[in-house]
């Protein structure tokens, strides 16, 4: 009986680690391919489904948010013409946390020479703030907070990926 516990759950244990890194894959998958496929809306609406949140002009970026944790977890950006994906900016959250560390994204980019860097000073009310991010190539950037967890990883079309209206 012993051992047939130990079985089930050495089995359990697996197969979640398992579904952890699909998840995680999966995420990479819309973060990568969808600027370098040229994703349209109902490519995207195919995989992620309806947005929780349509904002813009145009309704030109759409947000996501997470079944697990509901926290802002996507934000996709449209060309206005084209309608394709121009900006993908992914906040990981829940259990995919352990798959979205620095370190982890660092080795999985690092072809692209990222560079640490770190923004101007800025005051809100009266605290004084100075973001921290890596920007990799001239389309990815990762912001860290101060404890060096990841917050945002965005992937632009352009070669100005920086801070905008959607993060």
């Amino acid at each position: 009986m012993k051992w047939i516990l130990l079985l089930i759950t050495i089995v359990s244990c697996s197969s979640n680690q398992l579904s952890i890194k699909e998840a995680a894959e999966s995420k990479w998958s819309v973060l990568e391919q969808s600027i370098v496929s040229n994703w349209n809306k109902s490519k995207v609406l195919s995989l992620l489904g309806e947005p929780s949140q349509k904002s813009g002009k145009n309704e030109d970026s759409w947000v996501y948010y997470s079944d697990q944790t509901r926290l802002q977890e996507w934000v996709i950006g449209f060309d206005i013409k084209s309608k394709k994906v121009i900006k993908v900016t992914f906040g990981p959250t829940g259990f995919l946390n352990t798959e979205f560390t620095l370190d982890k994204i660092l080795k999985r980019w690092k072809g692209s020479s990222c560079k640490k860097m770190k923004s101007k000073m800025y005051t809100k009310g009266h605290t004084v703030y100075q973001d921290t991010y890596y920007l990799c190539g001239p389309n990815k950037r990762i912001d860290v907070n101060r404890y060096n967890e990841v917050t945002w990883i965005s992937v632009s079309k352009d070669n100005k990926i920086k801070r905008s209206n959607f993060k």
